[in-house]
């Protein structure tokens, strides 16, 4: 195994905390629209809004991309959605209800304190994400992870693990 291969296979979320300390951006399932863009300009380098209950577990998660879609839809509907989605979709944008995180949120993609850099990557990956929340056994989020903290733990671990040069 390659020591790419075992950084990644081996080094857990919890480990890797030392490193990567991003907390999640938090929305609740009633949250407008302007609420929600609101939370991403306020923290711009989470590309995932964590969705909670009321008991603040996860229940869904938002890649930033399906907001930019919505926000630019209401902008400027005509151009950007007949061109993007037809016509038909454009009506039910101009029509439809006014937009809330459980309206357009995903089934949550999530990981543990005790899941591996490997795990975090492979659903990333799988679900064409850019981060995803950490979350305990109660499906409370405890932190969030993305490709560039996974690596940060992976250039920070493969120093310490690589054997210094000789010098001449």
């Amino acid at each position: 195994m390659s020591l790419t291969d075992r950084i990644t296979a081996e080094t857990t979320l919890k480990e890797a905390s030392e490193i990567a300390r991003a907390e999640a951006t938090v929305v609740e399932l009633n949250a407008s629209l302007p609420e929600m863009v609101q939370k991403i300009i306020e923290n711009p380098r989470i590309r995932t809004l964590c969705v909670v209950d009321q008991e603040q577990k996860l229940v869904g998660i938002i890649p930033s991309r399906a907001l930019d879609d919505d926000v630019f839809s209401r902008i400027v509907p005509e151009k950007f959605l007949e061109g993007h989605y037809g016509a038909g979709r454009l009506l039910k944008y101009i029509a439809g209800p006014e937009l809330t995180a459980e309206s357009i949120m995903r089934r949550p993609q999530l990981v543990k304190l005790n899941s591996t850099l490997a795990e975090a990557l492979r659903i990333l990956y799988e679900n064409d994400l850019e981060g995803i929340p950490i979350v305990d056994d109660e499906l409370r989020i405890v932190g969030y992870v993305d490709m560039h903290e996974i690596l940060a733990v992976w250039l920070k671990a493969s120093k310490k693990a690589s054997p210094p040069k000789d010098r001449e």
